[in-house]
């Protein structure tokens, strides 16, 4: 949305966004309600959900929250080279941080304290509520949402397209998005894979072997071996 439509990304722009969403539900005499959204971690768009929102669960996107943690490690020459030598016993510790998104909220305070100002400590930007919890089955990821943008974005050959053409890709969005909705509606829902599926057996396996056997060392080998798999971009 931002980029097309909005000005900037400021809590009072995306207020008036969500604002202006009800007014539209309201003439049609429908109720607007959000039991989960997902969302990226931008400050704006999180505390304006919550004041519009106040019973909102907010769930945020667990591949971009690794992207920067990445972005972290691959801008220190000391944390990069440490990261690449499997003889490093920092390696494991930066790696672990990758698995922090895979345990309840509570258990985050054995864990080490290199990220409690921004992601951890009460009152920081990203508290654990909005990206941390036990495994499911359940999407927490807004990679969906990116792929309707870049799908979307690529209906346009120029980046101030003409508003007729705007308007008939809206259109189209929204008889594919009507459809969709319908199909979901009569419990037609594509299947995961079942190379998905094993992977998110096993992660609720290795969850469980730690939560019957908790101690600060079964900690660090649970995220240690849950980071491995789901840790940032390789250099």
């Amino acid at each position: 949305v931002h980029g097309k439509f909005l000005n900037d990304k400021f809590k009072n722009t995306y207020i008036n966004v969500w604002k202006y969403l009800i007014s539209i539900y309201e003439k049609q005499s429908l109720i607007f309600k959000i039991k989960i959204l997902h969302i990226d971690f931008e400050i704006g768009a999180i505390e304006a959900v919550k004041e519009v929102f106040p019973a909102v669960q907010i769930k945020t996107c667990r591949f971009y929250l690794g992207q920067a943690w990445w972005r972290k490690i691959n801008g220190k020459s000391k944390l990069r080279t440490a990261y690449n030598d499997k003889n490093n016993d920092l390696q494991i510790w930066l790696k672990s941080f990758f698995g922090l998104p895979f345990i309840a909220p509570d258990d985050l305070d054995d864990f080490f304290r290199i990220v409690l100002e921004t992601y951890i400590e009460p009152g920081c930007l990203f508290p654990p509520i909005l990206w941390a919890e036990t495994p499911s089955s359940n999407p927490r990821t807004t990679n969906g949402a990116e792929s309707f943008h870049s799908t979307y974005n690529a209906q346009f050959n120029s980046a101030h397209p003409p508003i007729f053409v705007v308007i008939a890709t809206l259109m189209e969005t929204q008889a594919e998005t009507v459809t969709k909705l319908l199909t979901i509606s009569k419990g037609i829902i594509k299947p995961k894979s079942n190379e998905e599926s094993r992977k998110i057996e096993n992660l609720k396996n290795k969850h469980k072997h730690y939560v019957n056997n908790k101690t600060p060392e079964n900690l660090l080998k649970y995220l240690a071996i849950v980071g491995n798999r789901y840790w940032g971009f390789k250099i």
